[in-house]
């Protein structure tokens, strides 16, 4: 499919889509949570269809800070950043495919496998590794759940348009996921399928 073609349709797909309100854009309103407030400040009171790329690469790694409902509302600002700019957007499409992966066990033993690899446990010493791969695997349930949860909002039109970016980027940048763990075809494989 042509990306232009893509486009067009993901903004047919979401064009009614409602904002959803100034205290529901990210999942942390309190004061006290930084990071929070900050995509808040940048993002609130602004249309999806309005958004820049310079905001949109600016907040590449913020997406984990959206509500369900906010992360609902912008996506398609994100899958068409990508689509227009796939290098220029740098992590964005590897943090959005992975939010948009159904989490399972097998994650966590390729995440053990990195890190011996890597040996990140010898270069940043101070961080329990072992520990938090325990504490991962204790919450892959409810990790499982945040993920349905977060995916019922899309409905069906949206969900074949995630479906089609994904395809997107795995035939158009095959040779980026070669050797990365985030890849499209698995977030297809795990859940987006069934949209086809």
């Amino acid at each position: 499919m042509k990306k232009e073609t893509l486009i067009d349709e993901i903004k047919k797909a979401f064009e009614n889509e409602k904002y959803p309100g100034d205290n529901n854009l990210v999942y942390n309103n309190s004061r006290e949570h930084y990071e929070c407030n900050e995509l808040k400040n940048q993002f609130i009171g602004k249309k999806w269809v309005e958004i820049t790329n310079e905001l949109l690469f600016e907040n590449k790694d913020a997406l984990p800070f959206f509500s369900k409902e906010g992360f609902k509302y912008y996506l398609p600002s994100f899958m068409i950043y990508i689509i227009n700019d796939y290098y220029e957007s740098d992590t964005l499409s590897d943090n959005l495919i992975s939010i948009l992966t159904l989490p399972q066990e097998i994650d966590l033993a390729i995440m053990a496998k990195d890190i011996n690899k890597f040996e990140l446990n010898k270069k940043v010493p101070e961080f329990d590794f072992e520990k938090y791969l325990y504490e991962q695997l204790e919450t892959i349930n409810e990790r499982v759940k945040d993920f349905i949860c977060q995916v019922k909002l899309i409905n069906v039109e949206q969900s074949k348009l995630v479906l089609k970016f994904l395809q997107f980027l795995q035939n158009n940048y095959p040779s980026e996921y070669i050797n990365n763990p985030v890849k499209p075809q698995t977030a297809i494989d795990r859940y987006w399928f069934q949209f086809e």
